[in-house]
């Protein structure tokens, strides 16, 4: 069984991942990241475990980065579990072929998340009144994509390039992406931005650490007002 799950919402395809590595909780879990080279895949995937030991193998942007192709998916046998997680969108050609023989999952981030995030710009009050729809929409992520967003910006506001902040960022960013981020972070300085993302990063462990007893949209009104004022 081949599990493909890919889409731009890393929160939501991370949970359906931990959801399907507990259904094999009897099965030895093998995971492959960018530190393992298609040797690793193929010892992970098609040997046979002397033991007889049943295993799900996880593999992480195996699709993406182009490690593996079809004909390796296509050697799998219908026994074997192996889950691959994208942290990106696959192409369209990818999926009409992966889907002949694999489960595709795919994971969009509501439209509203878009929307507030494109809407950060100082003086910007549209930010804060979209500020409770994405709360609702993201409600376990959206400080980490609200703290991604502003890293993209910082990058962009270094002159960091396109191929360099995509390595940076482990995600690939599109052509028509950058140019986004480009327009939004001509309208900030640098050091608001260091400013912002440092005062997210402290929100953040706030709320994990159960430091504050102040609610979530409370918090991220007043780091809205404060971040957004200059």
């Amino acid at each position: 069984m081949i599990y493909i799950l890919h889409g731009e919402d890393y929160e939501a395809s991370y949970l359906r991942l931990t959801e399907l590595v507990k259904t094999y909780s009897d099965h030895k879990q093998i995971s492959l990241s960018d530190r393992n080279n298609i040797e690793d895949f193929y010892l992970a995937v098609y040997s046979v475990d002397i033991f007889e030991f049943r295993k799900v193998v996880v593999c992480e942007n195996y699709l993406t980065d182009r490690k593996v192709k079809e004909n390796d998916l296509n050697k799998i046998v219908s026994n074997q579990k192996v889950i691959f997680w994208e942290k990106s969108l696959l192409p369209a050609n990818y999926v009409k072929k992966y889907q002949k023989f694999a489960i595709l999952e795919q994971f969009k981030p509501k439209p509203v998340l878009f929307w507030f995030l494109d809407s950060l710009t100082p003086q910007s009050t549209k930010a804060i009144k979209l500020l409770k729809s994405a709360i609702k929409s993201q409600q376990e992520s959206l400080i980490w994509h609200l703290t991604n967003r502003i890293f993209q910006l910082i990058l962009v506001k270094m002159h960091i390039s396109l191929k360099n902040a995509a390595l940076i960022n482990e995600k690939k960013i599109n052509e028509w992406q950058w140019q986004k981020l480009v327009i939004q972070s001509d309208q900030f300085n640098l050091r608001s931005l260091l400013l912002f993302y440092n005062g997210l990063l402290r929100l953040d462990y706030l709320i994990k650490t159960g430091k504050t007893a102040v609610g979530k949209e409370t918090l991220l009104t007043m780091l809205l007002l404060k971040y957004l004022r200059n």
